[in-house]
């Protein structure tokens, strides 16, 4: 090397960089939701430099939410459920996992106008049985709710008719009795209304 005086000695100066692997936990329950690093090769790694940012996006399918991250050690209790988005510092080899819950929603059924004085709703959900006009707290994604109605007016001969959801209906004229699987719903409410009609 030549230094600037040109007497033939110099100094070279020569900067090393650790590199640190950045990887999703192997046992995340893909069928809950998914965990995806920016700038990660096909296996869903990345190898990045020390001090660099790291970006990655928690995805939950459809009725689950984020309940919690992990950054190896250290977690966030997340309590939003919706796509997570993190970012962290890299000082080390680092494992990014989180765990999935399901949805949880308010129900209320209730009847069509003027219908709670033609048939009575009941709605049976772990093991208790409830009559509309009632609310349903917390209720989980999957969890499946026994519809039944009876008509109670004597003075007119109606029939069941639906029940009319936010969520999806059910059409049964003869035993006025459905089976409802609480669904995925951009909202976090359902209405279930009863319906009967003059035969």
């Amino acid at each position: 090397l030549k230094s600037e005086n040109g007497d033939g000695n110099g100094t070279l100066f020569v900067e090393f960089s650790r590199i640190f692997t950045i990887s999703v936990d192997d046992e995340i329950d893909t069928d809950k939701g998914t965990i995806t690093i920016s700038g990660a090769d096909k296996n869903g790694i990345l190898r990045i430099k020390s001090g660099e940012t790291v970006n990655y996006r928690i995805t939950p399918k459809s009725g689950y939410k984020v309940s919690r991250v992990y950054e190896d050690t250290d977690f966030d209790p997340y309590n939003n459920g919706e796509v997570y988005e993190g970012s962290f510092t890299v000082v080390s080899d680092t494992e990014i996992s989180a765990d999935f819950g399901k949805k949880v929603y308010n129900i209320y059924f209730n009847y069509a106008s003027g219908q709670d004085t033609i048939g009575t709703t009941k709605v049976i959900y772990d093991g208790n049985e409830y009559t509309a006009p009632c609310t349903l707290v917390g209720v989980e994604y999957g969890e499946e709710l026994k519809l039944s109605t009876a008509i109670t007016d004597s003075e007119t001969l109606y029939v069941f008719s639906q029940y009319n959801s936010d969520a999806g209906s059910f059409d049964d004229n003869t035993e006025a009795k459905a089976t409802y699987t609480v669904g995925d719903s951009e909202s976090a409410d359902i209405n279930i209304e009863t319906e009967c009609v003059n035969e």
